[in-house]
């Protein structure tokens, strides 16, 4: 008869997954060897961060749930960054975390803590796996892992329950209806009749085949949450601009918003948006919302809801709406940005973003860490596919940029970069060895301020001593970036000028390497 660990491995390759992600202990021996005889690989990575990180860098070019492995205790208290992250940015990460066997009940003190309790806040579901319930709990929880908006669920794992003997577990399949004809209807016609429909699209909406269409019917501009850059293509006339974090774009874009008289938020999370997109509506402009989900969203106010699989209710949307008579495409706004974050050849972050955005292929999966260097890249990319910018937008950590990158060069096995700066990288040291141990082909581009640059630049506006925002000391040189990159078997290179590095950026990707882009301090005044 097969134990419970050995019917959860069968559970996960049944849901997609072929590769999981972690450090091992003694409390998750059995798991891996389930893992291992069931098909799934197990990466050891530097760090359980980084774990959870690597995990959601391959599901977002597989579409399966990642999976992050932890064992009891220290292993459990580093996974909370990943898993918050898997939180707010709607990520289906599956958490299993060891422990120690039931029987020894409260008297055994080393390494415990409630797990459940530290993890609770930040997942859809805990479970505390037994030999009676597993089966129940495990079809529960893969299934709650990606109904509605995704996000992570936790599975903790008693070592004498792994070694148990258990149920076999079925999948659930769970339908989820398009919204009401009656609903549908209503929100058709009142589409139908806008003189200034405008769209806002968001990550739930990424991938949908009928976005598009549904767009071009309606004959709206479209804004986009950062996350969902490349829901259409850039050098579509009807794409406008990203939109979350930059003040100078707001000041153009909010503007906007205010003149629709409909506005269509097409799978829009306000997660992702500053304080000032919070209610950016007028009370005059029809909000619709179409989304996964039916929890209310306490951001804005919304005016028809329609909750259902996302495309499956655009294209039933599109069959209802009649062709706009508008012609408020937005031409001016894209324009006005287009000025307000020009490209620049010459050194300096802009200088920086536009040699990467002219050197990768449409193709080309592209990570970018939090900071200052986010916003701008941001604001100055052009994503012609779906899913091939990917940022925390949600929770905004750093030392995102380089585990997620390891993980879409494992999933893809194509050329993927990441762009990161000086702090978030630092952050990410130990996965360098991960991904030298892969063998992914891998180019990372550190942008070197030597400073927490948007944190200073807050600092500085609200007329605080500088504290705590710079790295190194007066005195030293900062960190040889080159030279710490070839210790983990990188190949790496300074530039000073970007056309030098967009050249170096173009010639044929193969292993692991990096480019160390020193800029000035400040380098991003004026810019955001």
């Amino acid at each position: 008869m097969q134990t419970v660990a050995e019917h959860l491995a069968h559970a996960l390759v049944q849901a997609g997954i072929r590769t999981g992600f972690g450090i091992p202990g003694g409390e998750t021996l059995t798991l891996l060897e389930a893992l291992r005889a069931a098909g799934i690989r197990f990466v050891l990575t530097r760090h359980e961060t980084g774990a959870g990180l690597l995990a959601e860098g391959l599901h977002h070019v597989t579409g399966a749930p990642g999976l992050l492995v932890a064992t009891v205790g220290p292993g459990v208290a580093n996974c909370p960054n990943a898993v918050a992250q898997a939180k707010l940015d709607r990520v289906p990460l599956i958490v299993i975390t060891g422990n120690v066997a039931d029987h020894h009940g409260v008297a055994f003190t080393h390494q415990v803590f409630d797990q459940r309790a530290l993890l609770a806040p930040l997942v859809k579901e805990s479970y505390r796996l037994t030999a009676a319930t597993a089966a129940r709990d495990i079809e529960e929880g893969l299934w709650r892992a990606r109904e509605g908006r995704p996000g992570p669920v936790h599975f903790d794992l008693p070592l004498d329950v792994a070694e148990a003997p258990g149920a076999p577990i079925t999948p659930l399949r769970r339908q989820v209806a398009i919204p009401k004809a009656s609903t549908l209807d209503r929100a058709a016609k009142r589409l139908s009749r806008a003189e200034r429909p405008l769209v806002m699209v968001g990550l739930e909406a990424m991938r949908s085949p009928h976005f598009l269409s549904l767009v071009e019917r309606l004959r709206a501009p479209v804004l986009g949450t950062y996350k969902a850059i490349g829901a259409m293509p850039h050098s579509h006339p009807l794409w406008v601009s990203a939109a979350g974090l930059s003040p100078k774009a707001d000041a153009l874009l909010l503007p906007m918003v205010a003149e629709a008289d409909v506005v269509l938020l097409a799978g829009y999370d306000a997660v992702e948006m500053r304080s000032g997109w919070l209610e950016p509506f007028k009370t005059s402009t029809t909000v619709i919302d179409v989304s996964v989900s039916s929890e209310r969203p306490p951001e804005h106010r919304t005016d028809l809801r329609l909750v259902g699989p996302i495309d499956a209710t655009f294209n039933a949307l599109l069959g209802r709406i009649e062709r706009s008579s508008s012609m408020w495409t937005g031409a001016s706004v894209r324009q006005a940005l287009a000025v307000a974050f020009p490209a620049e050849d010459g050194p300096g972050p802009a200088g920086l973003i536009t040699a990467i955005r002219d050197a990768v292929t449409p193709e080309t999966v592209v990570t970018v860490d939090t900071g200052a260097h986010r916003i701008l890249l941001s604001q100055m990319w052009r994503a012609e596919q779906p899913g091939t910018l990917l940022q925390s937008s949600g929770l905004c950590t750093m030392g995102y940029a380089v585990p997620v990158a390891i993980g879409a060069a494992l999933g893809s096995g194509a050329p993927t970069v990441a762009v990161v700066g000086d702090g978030g990288f630092e952050m990410a040291l130990g996965e360098l060895a991960t991904a030298r141990d892969l063998g992914v082909n891998l180019t990372i581009v550190v942008i070197d301020d030597r400073s927490l640059a948007l944190i200073e630049k807050k600092q500085r506006e609200r007329g605080l001593p500088n504290v705590g925002v710079d790295f190194g000391r007066a005195d030293v040189t900062g960190t040889d970036y080159v030279g710490l990159a070839r210790a983990f078997g990188a190949t790496a290179e300074r530039f000073d000028d970007p056309r030098e590095l967009r050249d170096w950026l173009r010639t044929p990707m193969s292993g692991l390497r990096l480019a160390w882009c020193p800029i000035e301090r400040r380098g991003y005044e004026g810019r955001l």
